[in-house]
C-alpha cells in the first residue's frame, strides 16, 4: 500500500501535464465551471499526498486524498500507469483503503495533540487511552470492511474489473484485525515506561489540587512526587526535603 501510494504521488507530482488531467477531472466530476478563479479552485480539488511509513500524519494525508479522489483518476495508455491503476482497480487494494481510512485519522489525532505545542499534562494518559479505545471501537464493529462491502458497488459502477470474492472479503476481516490489534500494542509499547510519568505530572496542574479543607489535602500529590522522582533524580536519597518541596508548591497554588 505504502508503495503504491509513492509511486501515485510520484507518477502526478513530476508530471505537470498529467496533475492537470487530474485537477480537471475533479474539477469536471465535482461539476463545477473551469473558469472558476484559481483560489477556488485549489479549495475544490486535491492533489495527490507522499506517504511516509513513520509518519501517522504523511500517511493519513496520503490515503485520504486516494479515498477522496479515486473516481478522478484516469489511465493515460503508458506502462506505468497501467500497472498502477491495475492495483488500484483491485478489490483487496481498495479495501485496505477504507480500513487505513478510518484507522489513520484516530493516530492523527494523537499525533496532532502532542504536536499542538501545549499539552495539558492531566490530559496525556486520556488522550492515550482514548486512541486505544477508538481503534479497539473500529475492531469490534468491524466497520472499515463493513463500510467497504456496503458501497462496493459504487465502485464498480466506476470500474467492472473491481470486484471481492467470498474469500478476500474474509482475508480483508482478518488484516483488519491483525493491524488493528498491532497498532493497539504499538500504543501501549510507547507510553508504556513513560505513561506513569506522564500522569504523575498532572500535580502541576493547578486545577487539579484539592481544596485545603478537602479531605486528602495533605497527602495530595505524594505518590506522584515518588514517581517523578524516581524517574528524574534516582541518585537523590532524600525523600523527605521532596516531600517538603510538594508540600510547599501544593499549598502555593491555593
Amino acid at each position: 500500500m505504502e508503495d503504491t501510494l509513492r509511486q501515485l504521488w510520484a507518477y502526478f507530482e513530476y508530471s505537470p501535464k498529467r496533475l492537470a488531467v487530474l485537477l480537471k477531472m475533479q474539477i469536471n466530476i465535482k461539476k463545477c465551471s473551469l473558469q472558476l478563479k484559481e483560489k477556488s479552485k485549489q479549495l475544490l480539488v486535491k492533489r495527490m499526498k507522499k506517504a511516509c511509513s513513520t509518519r501517522w500524519l504523511s500517511f493519513d494525508k496520503s490515503v485520504a486524498a486516494l479515498y477522496q479522489e479515486y473516481e478522478a483518476l484516469d489511465e493515460d495508455g503508458c506502462a506505468t500507469a497501467h500497472g498502477l491503476f491495475n492495483r488500484l482497480k483491485e478489490g483487496k487494494f481498495l479495501g485496505v483503503l477504507f480500513i487505513l481510512k478510518d484507522v489513520l485519522p484516530v493516530l492523527s489525532h494523537l499525533s496532532k495533540a502532542f504536536q499542538g505545542g501545549s499539552v495539558a499534562f492531566s490530559q496525556v494518559v486520556p488522550m492515550i487511552n482514548a486512541t486505544k479505545a477508538s481503534l479497539e471501537e473500529l475492531l469490534e464493529t468491524n466497520s472499515p470492511v463493513q463500510k467497504f462491502l456496503a458501497v462496493l458497488e459504487s465502485y464498480t459502477n466506476i470500474c467492472e474489473d473491481i470486484k471481492v470474492s467470498a474469500a478476500q472479503q474474509q482475508q480483508l476481516y482478518c488484516l483488519q484485525e491483525k493491524y488493528i490489534t498491532s497498532l493497539v500494542a504499538n500504543v501501549e509499547a510507547r507510553f508504556a515506561s513513560s505513561s506513569p510519568v506522564l500522569a504523575a505530572l498532572k500535580i502541576f496542574d493547578p486545577l487539579a489540587v484539592p481544596e485545603t479543607t478537602e479531605l486528602g489535602f495533605s497527602v495530595y500529590g505524594n505518590m506522584d512526587i515518588a514517581t517523578l522522582a524516581e524517574h528524574f533524580y534516582q541518585a537523590d536519597n532524600d525523600t523527605s526535603r521532596r516531600t517538603e518541596e510538594a508540600n510547599y508548591l501544593q499549598s502555593g497554588t491555593r
